[in-house]
C-alpha cells in the first residue's frame, strides 16, 4: 500500500476515462474524454480501495501535490482545513482560474 505521505492522484487526461463515471457527469452526451474535473470521482474510488474517506484522501493528496510540485502555500491552507471534498475542489478551481497568465516562451 502506498503510504499516505507519498500518494498523489490525477486523471490521466484525456485518456483512460473512468468506466464507472455516471453518465450525468459527462460534459457532453457521448463524450468519453477524461479531464481534471473528474478528479473527485477518482479520489472517491481511491478512497474506497484504501478504506479511507474521500475527504482524507483529498486532503493528503492535495498536501502531497503541493509539496511535490512546490505550489503556492495558499493552496495548503485550504487543504489543511476540514473542508469537504466538493468545497475543496471548488476552492482549488476558483484559485486556479484567478492565476495570472504566464507569458509564452
Amino acid at each position: 500500500l502506498i503510504p499516505d505521505d507519498k500518494l498523489m492522484i490525477e486523471t490521466d487526461a484525456p485518456f483512460l476515462f473512468p468506466r464507472d463515471l455516471p453518465k450525468e457527469r459527462y460534459r457532453k452526451k457521448g463524450d468519453r474524454r477524461n479531464e481534471p474535473s473528474y478528479l473527485d470521482h477518482i479520489c472517491q474510488a481511491v478512497a474506497g480501495c484504501r478504506g479511507q474517506t474521500a475527504d482524507h484522501v483529498a486532503k493528503i493528496t492535495t498536501e502531497n501535490a503541493i509539496r511535490f510540485f512546490q505550489l503556492p502555500p495558499i493552496l495548503l491552507d485550504a487543504s489543511s482545513s476540514s473542508l469537504p471534498l466538493e468545497k475543496l475542489t471548488r476552492e482549488f478551481k476558483n484559485r486556479q482560474s484567478h492565476q495570472p497568465a504566464t507569458p509564452a516562451s
